[in-house]
């Protein structure tokens, strides 16, 4: 197995293999397969938004993605702009977002 230096890296190599990617599974089990050239051309465009945004090497952008294949293209695009992706799960009820905001910041 090879080992890379970056998951950019790793991601670049993946788009040489088409007969991978991501499954997903949606609430009725129905299978939705993305492969990893997708993800690339789609991380792309999140990090040139990102960029376009003033979004700079370093900085930390937060993630408030349930799971889905659109987590991978916001966490991928921000590696691809040099920031720093920081997962965090949606607020379980939308009731209490003063709540959810200040646990998490």
């Amino acid at each position: 197995m090879r080992a890379f230096r970056t998951l950019n890296e790793a991601l670049q190599v993946a788009c040489d293999h088409p007969e991978s990617g991501l499954r997903f599974l949606d609430r009725k089990e129905r299978p939705t397969w993305t492969p990893w050239a997708e993800v690339h051309r789609r991380a792309v465009a999140v990090a040139g938004g990102l960029q376009a945004l003033g979004i700079q090497r370093g900085d930390r952008i937060v993630l408030v993605f349930p799971t889905c294949a659109g987590f991978f293209d916001a966490y991928f695009g921000a590696l691809l702009a040099g920031a720093v992706p920081v997962p965090v799960y949606p607020p379980v009820r939308l009731g209490r977002m003063g709540e959810y905001h200040q646990r998490t910041a």
